[in-house]
């Protein structure tokens, strides 16, 4: 029905500061490791192995689309293998390997890419996805243009596009937060809430030993 609610739930910046440290030494982004510790949640939650994830992209590569107002947003879908109980760090590289193959080739429509793998449509889920995953850096504030003053705030949406759509907010007035937007129909708020102190078990067992196999985690 894509009857859908929102929860948002705040993230230390101790996690944020020890997981760029990690990322750093490890050569990925935070956003990889944090998605590969959401991919990683996936696979204990639901035992699936094949784990794909949407990812939303600018859509501005080019100097020419830079100033121009408008909305280029477009996603890849980010597919990796989770089988044979890897070490994370192992999964980690899967997934930088996997982030950078899909935005070397970002440009692709998603309609284009459901157009040729052809996978059997049903209208009461999204093709070849179900889950999201993005981070937002720094939002714009609040500003001033002359008498008008703008500023941002969280919209708590009543419905859901897919399954599962998670965003980490980072460093918005010193502070930073995940926002799962889930479909109601599929999730109660307690179960969203469970999974999210799941997720940020996961990564604190990530920070203190990301040798360690994600069967292990």
């Amino acid at each position: 029905t894509l009857r859908g609610a929102t929860r948002t739930f705040p993230l230390s910046s101790e996690v944020l500061a020890a997981v760029a440290k990690l990322a750093t030494r490890v050569q990925a982004t935070p956003f990889m490791l944090f998605l590969a510790a959401f991919k990683l949640l996936l696979y204990r939650y639901s035992g699936e192995p094949d784990v794909l994830v949407g990812v939303p992209v600018a859509g501005r590569n080019h100097v020419e689309t830079e100033s121009l107002m408008g909305f280029f947003v477009d996603t890849v879908v980010l597919r990796d293998d989770l089988s044979g109980n890897p070490r994370f760090v192992d999964l980690l590289a899967q997934v930088r390997e996997t982030t950078l193959g899909a935005l070397a080739h970002a440009e692709v429509p998603f309609e284009k890419v459901v157009e040729v793998l052809q996978p059997e449509r049903n209208l009461s889920y999204n093709p070849i996805f179900q889950v999201m995953f993005s981070a937002m850096k720094s939002p714009v504030g609040s500003r001033d243009f002359g008498n008008l003053s703008v500023y941002p705030y969280v919209v708590d949406s009543s419905t859901s596009l897919f399954d599962l759509n998670v965003t980490l907010v980072e460093w918005i007035a010193g502070k930073s937060w995940i926002q799962i937007d889930y479909n109601a129909d599929l999730f109660d708020g307690s179960t969203i809430e469970r999974m999210q102190q799941n997720f940020c078990n996961l990564l604190q067992g990530i920070i203190a030993n990301p040798e360690l196999r994600v069967n292990e985690l």
